[in-house]
């Protein structure tokens, strides 16, 4: 999923209520639902129906180095919005298709939802 919004912040907190409403979904008996969200700040182009540039490739590529149940941002997202002892460096990244190395940052990083008795388990 793409989303647009208009501050870091913005997109923060609709990120905490992702992870906040598949936590409610969790049940006993079946592995919890645990998305990892990327974000990136940066100029975008819209059109009625999709998002192009490098902003959000930069986030499509990122998502992938998200722990489940995590978020991970940019450099510049996490200096936008202004929280840096939340999350922790992740390093400088190489994204497949990305020119630059990204420096990123992690929160989350061991999400305590995912507990051991689903650790065999795969998620994307």
């Amino acid at each position: 999923m793409l989303a647009d919004f208009e501050s870091v912040a913005d997109a923060m907190t609709w990120a905490r209520t992702v992870h906040a409403q598949a936590a409610a979904t969790d049940r006993p008996d079946l592995p919890p639902i645990a998305f990892r969200i990327a974000i990136a700040f940066g100029e975008i182009d819209a059109t009625d129906d999709d998002l192009y540039g490098p902003c959000v490739n930069i986030a499509a590529r990122l998502q992938e180095h998200a722990p489940p149940g995590g978020i991970v941002m940019t450099d510049a997202a996490l200096a936008e919005y202004g929280v840096p002892a939340a999350f922790e460096p992740l390093g400088t990244l190489s994204l497949r298709n990305i020119a630059a190395p990204v420096a990123a940052f992690v929160k989350d990083r061991k999400s305590t939802r995912l507990n051991s008795s689903h650790a065999n388990i795969s998620y994307a």
